[in-house]
């Protein structure tokens, strides 16, 4: 068994090499198991393939672990509510609308906007995590999100 010592290095060879970024992202957490890019590397990929309670997972150490990515909250977000954890999901939502804008009044939407103007913010923003998704990963996993 390969066993990695340096948990960047591991999270780069992940990014370099997509057919093999589950097997490098492990070996990154085995080095280090509170690494940041390798818990949300990993998390986004069981989220991809619809393994929503191990992404649950990884997403919830990566917020403990102090994540602050807008993209990363709605992700986590989003399989929240997939899982029917509504109430979770919509605080994630609303920490990825106010990440993503800091100047805005987005966190006062929990308690005074309707859920139409909540939806249409997330909507946009959603546009928005998947044009990331593009530019920072692979084209295909942004391919999917506007199917």
């Amino acid at each position: 068994a390969e066993k990695a010592s340096d948990p960047g290095a591991c999270a780069v060879l992940a990014w370099l090499l997509p057919q093999q970024a589950k097997k490098w992202f492990e070996l990154s957490l085995q080095a280090d198991g509170g690494y940041l890019p390798s818990l949300i590397g990993l998390a986004d990929l069981h989220r991809e393939v619809n393994e929503l309670e191990t992404a649950t997972r990884l997403y919830g150490l990566a917020f403990r672990a102090g994540m602050s990515s807008g993209r990363d909250f709605f992700h986590f977000g989003e399989v929240l509510t997939s899982r029917g954890r509504r109430s979770e999901g919509r605080a994630q939502l609303l920490r990825a609308l106010s990440a993503s804008n800091p100047s805005s009044q987005s966190t006062t939407l929990s308690s005074s906007s309707s859920s139409s103007s909540l939806s249409l913010s997330l909507s946009s923003f959603s546009m928005r995590a998947c044009a990331s998704d593009a530019r920072t990963r692979n084209s295909a996993k942004a391919t999917r999100c506007y199917k």
